[in-house]
């Protein structure tokens, strides 16, 4: 659910994430959110999947 919602603030362009990101990121540069979006999802997805992984309780 995460990622879809951070897809449809991508794609609104609202201005939002300059705002959070203190002005690093420019939600008109579309190729550079989505590079950094894409890391921060695997990455979210990778360390779910090794919790997962671990011994079960």
């Amino acid at each position: 659910m995460f990622s879809i919602g951070v897809g449809m603030t991508v794609m609104a362009q609202t201005g939002r994430s300059a705002k959070l990101s203190g002005g690093q990121f420019d939600d008109s540069d579309v190729e550079t959110m989505l590079t950094e979006i894409v890391d921060h999802i695997c990455g979210g997805i990778r360390a779910m999947a090794a919790w997962n992984s671990g011994p079960a309780m």
